[in-house]
This record gives C-alpha cells, sequence and structure tokens, in this order.
C-alpha cells in the first residue's frame, strides 16, 4: 500500500510550461523520471523527508524526493531536440519517442494523474514542473525547456548516443 498523501492545490493549464533548469550532480543521461509534486505546504510540513521545496515563477512546489516513474534509456526509442533562442537565452523544444514498454506505463502513471504537477528530470537535470492535463497514450513527451547552455544540453542527452537528433 502506498503511504503518500494524495496531492491537491490548484493546477496549471498546460501540460509543460517553459520552465528554467535546475541543475545538480552529473549532467550525464541515465533515466527520465517524474516525481510528483504540490503546493500544499501541510504535505511538506508533516514530513520533510518525503519532498523537496523548488520556486517556479514566484510558486514554491514540494517535490517528492523519489521518483513515481522511471524510463531507462533502453525505453527510449528517440529524441528530437530544436534548438532556438527564447528572451534571449538558449531555449529547447524536446519530443521524446517512448518505446512500447516505456509508453505502457507513461499511459498509465498519467491517467492516474490528471491534474497533478510532475517533476520531470532527465538524468540529474530539472526539466521543468508541468501539470499533466491529458493521459499521455501515444508514448511522446513534448517540451520546452529553457536556461541551459548548448553544451551542456547536449551532455543531458549523451548517453542516448545515436537517439537524438538535433536541429
Amino acid at each position: 500500500m502506498n503511504s503518500r498523501p494524495a496531492l491537491r492545490g490548484p493546477f496549471l493549464v498546460a501540460l509543460f510550461a517553459t520552465a528554467s533548469l535546475l541543475l545538480s550532480g552529473s549532467p550525464a543521461f541515465s533515466q527520465l523520471s517524474l516525481s510528483l509534486a504540490t503546493q500544499d505546504r501541510q504535505l511538506y510540513s508533516a514530513d520533510t523527508a518525503l519532498y523537496v521545496p523548488v520556486q517556479r515563477g514566484g510558486t514554491t512546489f514540494f517535490v517528492e524526493t523519489s521518483p513515481r516513474l522511471t524510463i531507462p534509456a533502453e525505453e527510449i526509442q528517440a529524441v528530437l531536440v530544436n534548438s532556438r533562442r527564447l528572451n534571449g537565452g538558449p531555449s529547447y523544444d524536446v519530443t521524446c519517442n517512448l518505446l512500447p514498454p516505456g509508453a505502457r506505463r507513461l499511459a498509465e502513471f498519467t491517467a492516474e494523474r490528471v491534474g497533478q504537477y510532475v517533476a520531470v528530470k532527465f538524468g540529474d537535470v530539472s526539466l521543468g514542473l508541468p501539470r499533466i492535463v491529458a493521459p499521455i497514450t501515444n508514448g511522446i513527451i513534448q517540451g520546452r525547456f529553457s536556461g541551459l547552455a548548448q553544451d551542456r544540453a547536449q551532455d543531458v542527452f549523451a548517453k542516448l548516443g545515436s537517439k537524438v537528433t538535433w536541429k
């Protein structure tokens, strides 16, 4: 039985909001991970070991320290990264296509959590805090991420090798 409380709080409108990247640890990609997040300070106060506070656009979110879903690099079919400049800085539109095992788990995860926030990470790099607005049933994750120099962004996806296409 899952001992984590249900998450609640006001929600964003888009699946992936443009977010600044937070860097920590090694930039090497090992897996895609999704952890639940909430704005409910009472949940955080009840057990600070389960959550870490994260600031996004003047709002504090509390992100679970253990991911609810991990998808290893072996379950990623391809990643397309479109690099561009947004508001004077680097920005990346990323499309990640999953193989059937990862796609099934992602569909189940998102279907059960519509309306909830998730923290998305590639390896140790935080890519954003979107709200799930609908189940992702096609195995394709899309988002726009900003705030990371191109050489660091390339490091994030380096372990995926030929699966990554840069435009």
